[in-house]
């Protein structure tokens, strides 16, 4: 699939998942608006059952537990002078019951006219309860006055969002899986796309790699026939010691993508005894001084640690080092001029390679260790291999218990840091 399709499916979908969720949160908010409404409904007709209860008691007698007695049955006076406060709670509270409310409300009954409360349960809310939404008059009442019923809820809003809630918090949990999932699928296809396109690469480099030792071989072999060249045996010896060249030039890359398969796997197995790492370093330095001499540069040595000794794989050691000397000097643009160092720290040995080449940018930083990863070298073109590398540094690095660390800027080269542990131990199967 090509980039660009991915692109726009990402794209296509991300706008489908948008528009669910809109419509998640429509509906959500249409939901809320049709609760708001029965639950006005539904109180303002709970206010008038109860004044109607009481306005019943208007031309009725009104039963001894009800009355009050300190004032007298007069004409003049209502209903809602001679009841008991007990009654009116009473009636409310039945009417809230049945709408499943137990609390967070306050109620009274007061004087329109002069705002004055006659009954009710309304301490530290007067002026929101005297404005509440919800209201019903007496209005058959005997005194002229007029008289109203007001209830006020101290939290409405979680009062209608009570069953609503649920379904709310079970409609956020799948647009959360659903975004999750949308994030982690898209994401998964751009790696997948990436690995696909790494992979390519490697494929492509690694053919190259493979041609050049293998045409160099069959060129050189071509010229072996020749009866002129066999019979200068100094040509004959210069074309064989080419093949052999070309040979192991071709098994190493052989058994660099071999031994990577192996780690993947996890099958590797370190042949451990103790390795002098001053030794290693020493070695693999004058290996590589002869192609740092013929570009005018340098490899310096400052070997100042004391305990040297670690129980390791002292071939995967020697690769180890001859990866990060060979990654110097392939990505230096100058001069190359390397410099090694040894130090103990706690309880092991640090040893650093650092250059002057090129450098690596911070976004780079963070991928260079990873499996057939190749860090773009701008006008570079001369840099060969197969992102392979520092995969297994990494790796072996990690299996002698150890690790490695990268300081680095563009333009003013590299510093591998690896720590090694010097005491010896036994390191299970990775």
């Amino acid at each position: 699939m090509k980039r660009y399709v991915l692109v726009i499916i990402i794209i296509i979908t991300s706008f489908a998942l948008i528009g669910s969720v809109i419509i998640q949160i429509y509906w959500v908010k249409k939901g809320y608006n049709l609760k708001e409404e029965l639950f006005d409904s539904s109180v303002n007709i709970a206010l008038k059952t109860v004044v109607n209860e009481i306005i019943n008691y208007e031309n009725n007698e009104i039963p001894d537990r009800y009355k009050r007695e300190s004032i007298p049955c007069e004409e003049n006076k209502s209903v809602i002078h001679r009841i008991k406060p007990a009654l009116l709670d009473s009636l409310v509270q039945s009417q809230m019951k049945g709408l499943d409310i137990h609390s967070d409300y306050v109620y009274g009954v007061y004087d329109a006219d002069n705002k004055t409360f006659v009954l009710g349960k309304y301490q530290g809310y007067t002026q929101k309860v005297k404005n509440s939404r919800y209201q019903a008059s007496f209005s058959c009442v005997k005194d002229r006055k007029k008289y109203n019923l007001a209830i006020y809820f101290t939290d409405r809003e979680s009062l209608i969002l009570d069953e609503l809630l649920s379904w709310a918090i079970l409609s956020l949990i799948f647009v959360l899986v659903l975004i999750i999932g949308f994030y982690f699928s898209a994401n998964s296809m751009l790696k997948q796309k990436k690995l696909s396109e790494m992979k390519n690469d490697f494929v492509n480099n690694m053919t190259h790699e493979f041609k050049t030792p293998i045409s160099t071989i069959s060129l050189t072999g071509e010229m072996l026939l020749n009866d002129r060249v066999l019979k200068d045996s100094d040509k004959a010896k210069r074309y064989t010691r080419i093949i052999l060249d070309e040979n192991n030039r071709l098994k190493k890359q052989v058994e660099q993508v071999l031994q990577i398969a192996v780690i993947d796997r996890g099958e590797f197995k370190l042949k451990q005894q103790e390795v002098n790492m001053h030794d290693i370093l020493q070695s693999q330095a004058n290996t590589f001084e002869a192609i740092v001499n013929e570009r005018g540069g340098m490899i310096q040595q400052q070997l100042e640690a004391e305990d040297t000794v670690i129980t390791g794989d002292r071939t995967h050691l020697e690769n180890i080092i001859a990866n990060l000397i060979d990654n110097a000097i392939k990505y230096s643009t100058e001069i190359p001029h390397l410099r090694i160092e040894t130090t103990n720290k706690n309880s092991g040995i640090v040893v650093s390679v650092h250059d002057n080449g090129i450098g690596i940018s911070s976004e780079n930083k963070n991928q260079i260790f990873k499996n057939l990863y190749r860090v773009p070298t701008g006008n570079v073109h001369n840099v060969k291999g197969f992102g392979l590398g520092l995969y297994y540094v990494k790796k072996m690095v990690e299996a002698h218990g150890g690790n490695i660390t990268l300081e680095s800027e563009l333009g003013k080269g590299s510093s591998f840091y690896i720590y090694l542990p010097t005491k010896k131990q036994d390191y299970e199967k990775q």
